[in-house]
């Protein structure tokens, strides 16, 4: 059973994983003190106008009217059908977010 569990802490997800993960977290923040802020950003990229544009959608963003176009689904469906684009915009919004709220630039590596 104890080699189960020492197996099972390397696999991501499983619960020995998140034990170690948490303990990892709570020892960096009695190193380095606890953060001052956590936080999660999810965009969605289903209903998001900037999206369907990124995918090619005909939109007018300066004359956007939330009632007239396509459907939940069709947006969905868009969005789908092209991963990268998906991944683009995902990177687009969180680069925006960390320079316009936060102050951080994000660079490419060299």
């Amino acid at each position: 059973y104890i080699h189960i569990l020492a197996v099972r802490a390397n696999v991501i997800g499983t619960d020995e994983s998140r034990i170690n993960i948490r303990s990892y977290i709570w020892g960096m923040t009695i190193m380095k003190n606890p953060p001052s802020l956590w936080i999660t950003i999810n965009p969605t990229d289903t209903h998001d106008p900037i999206a369907q544009v990124l995918t090619r959608e005909d939109i007018n963003l300066d004359k956007f009217d939330s009632t007239v176009g396509p459907d939940a689904s069709h947006r969905a469906l868009v969005m789908a059908s092209d991963p990268y684009t998906a991944a683009n915009f995902f990177h687009f919004i969180i680069c925006a977010i960390l320079k316009e709220l936060m102050g951080i630039t994000v660079q490419k590596p060299k």
